[in-house]
């Protein structure tokens, strides 16, 4: 576990073991840039080719630790709205429409969160709305499901005030199966008080992993590199040849990670947090972020 705090602002953020830890590399992988990188005998370019590289690397990074912030700055206002504390600020359970309202054009706003929910002390939903197909909607009474039991809930209501719990990336389970089509997922939660200090339940957001993607992917489209992202264990999160992610989760994919692949590589990287290196299969620039 690891805090991390900001002894100028009264927020700390609290990630547990879940969290993960990304590697984002940027490369010239085919061997047929090397080869004519080696047979132009151009320091000048080469020299060119690995600031280019750090460059656009750098831009990745601050996009998506911008990208958290912008999150954990949503998740923030939200456990500290009015119309929420209106809601738990008494011995019972108020009227839910007035924050159901607010969820409601916060989500059609944003369009990012998959689900933003309310979830009291027990874990059982008291309000949520869902984003499908580009609209919100409130989801009725009788469809509210009691979460108590899921690691992002426990995980969530045994912090203390302004902590954030912050999943991995993975993809979406529904009914215990993988969601299709696929639908990469982070959670993000934090702990609610009323008034007089006492926890009431979490915030939850469900922040839909495919905007942070698919701007890693137009990225590499733009530039012409090989932009990949992995979690810590070398499982590919992004990849130019989509059958090889997320294999962590997908069963026949399991065998298809980084470090199988290049070895050698996985070497320099899983040991630095920074790295840039040539290997018979070309140019690697790799970086570990932190978003907090």
């Amino acid at each position: 576990m690891e805090t991390i705090s900001l002894s100028e602002k009264p927020v700390r953020f609290l990630i547990f073991r879940y969290f993960f830890i990304i590697f984002l590399f940027i490369g010239s992988i085919l061997g047929g840039t090397i080869l004519i990188l080696y047979n132009l005998e151009s320091k000048d370019y080469r020299f060119k080719l690995e600031l280019e590289e750090q460059a656009a690397l750098e831009l990745q990074v601050g996009l998506i630790t911008h990208n958290f912030a912008a999150i954990i700055s949503d998740i923030l206002y939200l456990s500290r709205q009015n119309e929420l504390l209106t809601l738990i600020d008494g011995e019972t359970i108020g009227s839910t429409k007035p924050i159901s309202k607010e969820y409601l054009e916060f989500s059609r706003f944003k369009g990012v969160y998959d689900q933003i929910r309310y979830l009291d002390e027990k874990g059982m939903e008291i309000v949520r709305v869902d984003y499908k197909n580009g609209q919100p909607s409130v989801v009725k009474d009788d469809q509210l499901q009691f979460k108590g039991d899921r690691y992002y809930f426990k995980d969530s209501i045994r912090l203390k005030a302004q902590e954030v719990f912050v999943s991995p990336l993975d993809l979406n389970i529904e009914k215990g199966k993988i969601e299709h089509p696929l639908k990469p997922m982070i959670r993000f939660g934090i702990p609610v008080f009323n008034t007089i200090g006492q926890k009431r339940g979490v915030v939850l957001l469900n922040y839909l992993g495919n905007q942070m993607l698919e701007s890693i992917k137009k990225a590499a489209k733009l530039s012409g590199e090989n932009i990949m992202l992995l979690n810590s264990d070398g499982y590919w999160l992004c990849s130019p040849n989509q059958q090889d992610e997320w294999g962590f989760m997908i069963k026949d994919r399991e065998d298809k990670t980084f470090p199988a692949r290049f070895p050698e590589a996985w070497k320099h990287i899983s040991g630095s947090q920074q790295t840039q290196f040539h290997t018979g299969n070309g140019l690697f620039t790799s970086a570990t972020i932190y978003p907090f």
